[in-house]
């Protein structure tokens, strides 16, 4: 079942979502994991759950291509959960393990990744993820980020590069003179890769790691 309703509050939504998923990242990163736990807590895990129960059942309208919508809202609200258990741990000055927390958090991301690839909705922001995803692994696949590169350059903008289009145009044209000499050539060499992904974080950062 879909409404017409929920795509309103899905919208507001994936602004809070994304700006709490920035700073609780930036934050784990810089070893605050109390200061992430705070975070999270407040600006994801709670407006989540009020989506999670206006939306657990039915979808917003622009995911009607979505044949599993239920297994996928139940799968992300309960990682979510599990990501603020692992950052409860920083409680009262405890220990948390930054590494797993950026991986839960990751794991987040690609959640709604998939649910985007299903509907077929992905817009910028999913293929600069898809591009940074792929340098994450230990021997990425040159055809995977050219594949991510094309797709981005024909991509519809995010809310985000919509809103801020001056700043996604100039973003994206530095970010592609640094990467294309590079994924242009016969192979990737360790040294290349350190640079695409020096060139890249930034640039998924700034416009490719929110949610829509």
């Amino acid at each position: 079942m879909a409404a017409a309703r929920l795509d309103k509050l899905w919208d507001e939504s994936m602004l809070q979502l994304s700006e709490g998923y920035a700073v609780t990242l930036s934050l784990v990163e810089e070893g605050k994991t109390e200061e992430a736990y705070d975070v999270f807590r407040e600006d994801f895990v709670a407006p989540f759950k009020k989506l999670y129960s206006e939306a657990a059942e039915i979808y917003p309208l622009r995911f009607s291509k979505i044949e599993e919508w239920c297994k996928w809202t139940k799968r992300t609200y309960i990682w979510t959960r599990k990501t603020e258990d692992l950052l409860k741990g920083a409680e009262g000055g405890g220990e948390v393990d930054r590494e797993e927390a950026v991986k839960y958090l990751l794991v987040l991301r690609e959640h709604f990744y998939v649910m985007h690839r299903e509907a077929k909705i992905l817009k910028s922001n999913d293929y600069i993820y898809s591009f940074y995803k792929e340098l994450l692994a230990d021997e990425p696949e040159l055809a995977a980020l050219k594949a991510a590169r094309d797709a981005l350059d024909r991509a519809d903008p995010s809310m985000k590069a919509t809103a801020e289009s001056d700043a996604f145009a100039t973003a994206k044209s530095a970010w592609l003179g640094n990467v294309a000499p590079i994924l242009d050539g016969p192979a990737l060499a360790p040294a290349q890769l350190d640079q695409l992904r020096t060139s890249t974080g930034p640039f998924y950062r700034a416009f490719g790691m929110q949610f829509e």
